[in-house]
């Protein structure tokens, strides 16, 4: 994130104590996945979010609100809450068939 932010900036891998390629992991990750993001994050910008959607496996979701991700479970409530369920219903099918969004 800090190379796609800052790209200017030389040597910023070095400064990052901690560092976790998303990229790399989410394809061996087997676990259903609902990423929420918002338009407006402040610091991760939506092209970012949908790269980790893409990268992920199914059963994958997405809900693209207008709150950051942080802050949706608390401000938009019901939206989340909405889709948290919707995500969980999913995944209970008996069919097994999981539809992305």
């Amino acid at each position: 994130m800090a190379r796609e932010l800052y790209p200017f900036f030389p040597g910023t891998s070095l400064l990052l104590w901690r560092q976790f390629d998303t990229g790399r992991a989410l394809p061996s990750i087997r676990a259903p996945i609902l990423i929420v993001h918002c338009a407006g994050d402040p610091v991760v910008p939506p092209e970012m979010a949908e790269k980790v959607f893409e990268a992920a496996r199914p059963p994958k979701s997405i809900l693209r609100e207008g709150f950051c991700h942080e802050e949706a479970s608390l401000v938009g409530r019901e939206k989340y809450q909405e889709a948290l369920k919707s995500f969980l219903k999913e995944l209970d099918k008996s069919s097994g068939e999981f539809s992305e969004r």
